[in-house]
């Protein structure tokens, strides 16, 4: 995705970012950010870009001292490998292929592939080995998607093979707390690719979370946490109840997934609430609506706001707006799945 001269200049400038950063976090940001424009050519990274451009503009706002905590808290290997990864490989060098491709052929292809491994009820024998994920991230590759999401809720280090037989790309996985171990937080952080968000569930054993996040601390990890929510819950989000929780735990992203038993009014709800707070820079948490996101950039980078998801057995489901197409990945190649999917939906 990228050649080693160029990772090198880009490192090389990162690498300086960061001192900057250390010594006059304000300066050091802004230009970070310059920095990124500078190599950015294509319009879906400067758009990007230019956005975290207007949220820096207010001097006092909240995002420098959630950067300075980045800074002084996260292993450097990790947030210049996976920077480089989500930002050049993926929205950079792998938008370029994502456009040339519907260009080509005249169909979408997403930015991200999400692989949904909770529980299914699936038996092992059935579940896509570590040889068939990578050879779906290989041809994800070669159409320009270098970022992946993981959801899993049994097992964690299935996914060592899987990130380190891809540097290049930028890994994110979903994971409920009592799944991490101080030996597989480790292993899995080393490559630098991967960033972690624990789930948050005020009903769950704070014990554990406590101890998840201490093991992710400790190995100065980059990691988030995540909470589900429909209609019931709902309030508790509008009136700042679960941020000021989220808040008293040491981390700087925050990720609010909608679950179906949630209406469209209320999840809209949700959504200005997400981004009021991001605008308007009223809490320490960086807060991102993990479907809204995801969307937003599949606009930017090929006008579409559809999602790919991969479940444990194979099934593949394309969702675009309120249509929903069906396929197993283990039948059909990746490329031929986009390209029907884009049919029956037309």
């Amino acid at each position: 995705a990228i050649n080693r001269l160029k990772r090198a200049i880009i490192e090389a400038a990162i690498n300086k970012s960061l001192r900057d950063i250390e010594e006059d976090p304000k300066r050091g940001l802004r230009n970070l950010v310059d920095l990124g424009i500078y190599f950015a050519k294509g319009d879906s990274q400067r758009s990007i870009l230019n956005m975290v451009q207007d949220m820096l503009t207010n001097l006092d706002s909240s995002y420098y001292s959630i950067v300075s905590n980045i800074i002084s808290s996260i292993d450097y290997n990790i947030i210049k490998t996976f920077g480089i990864n989500i930002g050049y490989n993926s929205w950079t060098e792998g938008v370029k292929r994502i456009r040339h491709h519907k260009q080509k052929f005249g169909y979408s292809v997403p930015w991200v592939v999400i692989f949904d491994f909770r529980a299914t009820g699936v038996l092992a024998v059935d579940k896509l080995s570590n040889v068939e994920i990578c050879d779906i991230i290989s041809r994800g590759k070669k159409l320009g998607i270098y970022s992946y999401v993981f959801f899993v809720d049994d097992s964690v280090e299935d996914l060592l093979e899987v990130v380190e037989r891809n540097p290049d790309c930028a890994f994110v996985i979903y994971v409920p707390p009592e799944l991490l171990t101080r030996e597989n937080v480790h292993h899995l952080k080393s490559q630098g690719n991967v960033v972690f968000s624990v789930l948050f569930d005020q009903n769950a054993d704070e014990e554990g979370l406590s101890q998840a996040i201490e093991f992710l601390s400790e190995d100065k990890c980059l990691f988030a946490v995540h909470s589900y929510y429909n209609d019931q819950k709902v309030d508790e989000i509008l009136s700042d109840r679960w941020i000021k929780e989220v808040e008293k735990l040491p981390c700087m992203f925050a990720f609010l997934i909608q679950e179906e038993q949630c209406s469209d009014e209320n999840a809209k709800k949700v959504i200005d609430y997400i981004y009021s707070s991001r605008t308007e820079r009223q809490h320490n948490i960086f807060l991102m609506d993990f479907y809204g996101d995801i969307a937003y950039i599949n606009r930017i980078v090929s006008s579409d706001s559809f999602f790919l998801t991969i479940e444990e057995n194979g099934d593949t489901l394309i969702r675009n707006g309120g249509e929903e197409i069906s396929f197993n990945i283990r039948t059909m190649d990746l490329t031929d799945i986009l390209s029907k999917s884009a049919k029956a939906m037309d």
